[in-house]
């Protein structure tokens, strides 16, 4: 169980750091290694001070970095937004298939006969295997 003191990456995540943020303003810190909550057998927690993170998001060159960040995140998500619009103006949103009745009565009884088939098969398999049972 965390300290209350103490914050993993994602919750520095949720106060909007990014990854490069992190690496480019935690590389010098040491991360306090913990089991994690939900199961021991899953990765090792790295935790962080929460005095020392807001002290960094205080500075001077954080604030501009994070500035900087927030602007190529909204312009990413933008373009995003474009590509995406643009896309669905090229691709139907549903396209229209259409299966004559006779076709799909003939998908109906290959269907049955494939079912038909496996039971045939599924049947063997258990006798000669029932048989081996008794040999053995």
């Amino acid at each position: 169980m965390s300290q209350p003191w103490l914050i993993s990456v994602l919750q520095i995540k949720k106060r909007g750091w990014t990854n490069a943020l992190i690496r480019d303003f935690l590389k010098d810190e040491r991360p306090e290694s913990h089991l994690n909550p939900k199961n021991e057998q899953f990765a090792r927690m790295k935790l962080y001070k929460l005095k020392r993170i807001e002290e960094i998001e205080q500075t001077e060159e954080f604030q501009r970095a994070f500035a900087k960040s927030r602007k190529r995140s909204v312009i990413s998500k933008a373009a995003h937004a474009r590509k995406r619009e643009r896309a669905s103006e090229l691709v139907p949103l549903k396209p229209d298939i259409y299966t004559p009745d006779y076709l799909r009565e003939k998908l109906i009884q290959k269907s049955g006969e494939s079912f038909d088939e496996f039971e045939i098969d599924r049947k063997y398999f258990i006798e000669s295997t029932s048989e081996a049972d008794e040999y053995f």
